[in-house]
């Protein structure tokens, strides 16, 4: 990990997808999603959400898009934004209000998308910089109202050195 957030500024962002790619098909597991999906749930729990509209940041296959949308039928859609090119091939979310949409470029260098009224992001942020972080969050429509997001990272550790590395 040390080695790729040195290597973070410098890459191409195809290098970037390339890599993201092969560390999530190594992952190949949902449960991080799914469990944040009970927390969302939770959230959504308290507000009306007929006819709102999700925007999602690394929903890989979209696990956490489908537990939500089965639980929550007045949601409109989903759409999810992924940089893995095996996350939009072989999505785990069937439903129709769901959307995963692959990338050429970084999202905050694509137009901006004309609705949204959630922002959803797990286990996807925490790999961002502080500065692509705040060119995501520019990136939003202004009709997002509510955002839920989850950065696993752990408070201490003794294989990872953050230090100046720029991350968020």
């Amino acid at each position: 990990a040390n080695q790729w957030r040195a290597r973070y500024r410098s890459m191409p962002f195809s290098q970037h997808q390339s890599d993201t790619d092969s560390i999530m098909v190594g992952h190949a597991t949902k449960d991080g999603h799914l469990i944040n999906s009970i927390d969302l749930r939770n959230c959504l729990s308290t507000i009306n959400t007929a006819g709102l509209r999700v925007l999602e940041f690394g929903g890989w296959r979209g696990a956490m898009a489908q537990s939500v949308l089965s639980e929550f039928p007045t949601l409109s859609n989903w759409i999810n934004f992924d940089i893995c090119p095996s996350a939009v091939i072989d999505s785990d979310c069937k439903d129709p209000r769901y959307e995963c949409r692959g990338a050429n470029t970084f999202l905050w260098e694509t137009p901006r998308p004309p609705w949204g009224d959630i922002f959803a992001s797990s286990h996807a942020i925490e790999h961002l910089t502080a500065e692509h972080l705040n060119l995501l969050f520019q990136w939003l429509p202004d009709s997002i109202k509510w955002m839920y997001l989850c950065a696993p990272i752990q408070d201490s550790t003794t294989t990872e050195d953050w230090k100046d590395n720029g991350g968020t």
